[in-house]
């Protein structure tokens, strides 16, 4: 899988087919360790997958139904337009073609306001996002990752890693896999804590970059 380093998938590759080679009864600790490893990698995968599915067929939905709005909004918009010139006509007055002149020009410039005050709101919560990314970042993921955060701090620095990838949308089971990684020091993490820090870290730059297109 693209999602994790070309070291892990050989390393899982080249000691798999010997660990399942034995009958279960014969098998020693390592050989239950990796087949155990290569099952929650793809559990993780499987789930991880799932997950985009789901969104994207919610994504589908969502733009369906919006273009089904904006379709009755145009529908909406020329039968009033369409309306409009009628009464123009009828009144074949001068008054009532600046009156509705006027009325247009003041909907569309509401429009434009609201446009503009809604643009500007999700541009601000888009850059408060992104700064809060930033600094958790710099100040709790980067510190955590290097073991520089006193034993004493680990789990609220763990803890606050968990909410920020909850509030961001993470995989839950990708966040299930933060609390062990997380609490060791880096000397005793092995290769699937490797791979947990290294699935974390792309989410965070997947979300830095998104903000950024925002």
């Amino acid at each position: 899988s693209p999602e994790y380093p070309d070291e892990v998938k050989h390393m899982l590759a080249n000691t798999l087919s010997g660990s399942l080679a034995e009958p279960k009864e014969k098998r020693h600790d390592i050989q239950n360790s990796t087949i155990d490893m290569v099952r929650q990698v793809m559990e993780s995968l499987k789930a991880a997958a799932q997950s985009k599915l789901d969104e994207a067929e919610t994504k589908l939905e969502t733009t369906f139904k919006e273009n089904e709005e904006r379709h009755k909004s145009v529908e909406l918009a020329a039968a009033t337009l369409e309306e409009r010139i009628k009464t123009a006509d009828a009144a074949k007055s001068e008054h009532a073609k600046s009156t509705s002149a006027r009325v247009a020009a003041k909907e569309a410039l509401a429009l434009a306001e609201q446009e503009q005050a809604t643009g500007n709101a999700s541009l601000a919560v888009a850059e408060e996002n992104k700064k809060r990314l930033e600094t958790s970042m710099e100040t709790i993921y980067g510190p955590l990752k290097s073991g520089e955060v006193p034993a004493a701090e680990v789990q609220d620095g763990i803890k606050q890693i968990e909410k920020l990838g909850k509030d961001l949308g993470f995989d839950m089971s990708l966040l299930q896999t933060v609390p062990a990684a997380f609490a060791k020091a880096p000397s005793d993490r092995g290769n699937f804590d490797l791979l947990v820090l290294s699935q974390i870290e792309a989410e965070f730059e997947k979300c830095l970059a998104t903000f950024t297109d925002e």
